[in-house]
């Protein structure tokens, strides 16, 4: 039992660096978007911010509020179906981010498929590498 337990805080521990990298990396990013870095910490506006960066508006953003007040009106109701749209709907919307914040910043479909499965290794390679952000209005929106 105690390896349970010296397995289940290594994996929070680990969890916890590659949010922490993440968080740093979407900082960077945000500065080279020219928004402010330290949305990346405050919650819904991180979210916001991100909206703005990728899809040049805030869909993202309305969209996420959603599938939050899904999820919501799920736990008061009990009814399972909400929970599950809102879960694949908020899946959707990640993958779609993903793929827009990569073409934001000219990378390919390889680099599309690292944000979505290791984001935190890719998120660093966005935010230190030597890509420029290009405004959403500028480019291809898939």
């Amino acid at each position: 039992m105690e390896s349970l337990y010296g397995t289940i805080i290594a994996i929070a521990i680990l969890v916890m660096i590659s949010l922490a990298i993440i968080t740093i990396s979407k900082w960077k990013i945000y500065l080279k978007a020219h928004e402010p870095g330290w949305a990346a910490i405050i919650p819904f506006y991180g979210d916001y911010v991100l909206s703005n960066v990728v899809f040049g508006n805030s869909v993202y953003f309305k969209i996420i509020i959603a599938c939050n007040f899904l999820e919501l009106f799920a736990r008061f109701t009990d009814i399972k179906i909400f929970r599950i749209v809102g879960a694949l709907i908020s899946i959707f919307m990640y993958i779609k981010c993903s793929i827009n914040l990569a073409y934001s910043f000219g990378k390919g479909k390889k680099f599309i498929l690292g944000l979505i499965f290791l984001p935190f290794i890719f998120y660093p390679i966005l935010a230190y590498g030597n890509s420029k952000y290009v405004f959403p209005k500028m480019r291809y929106i898939i």
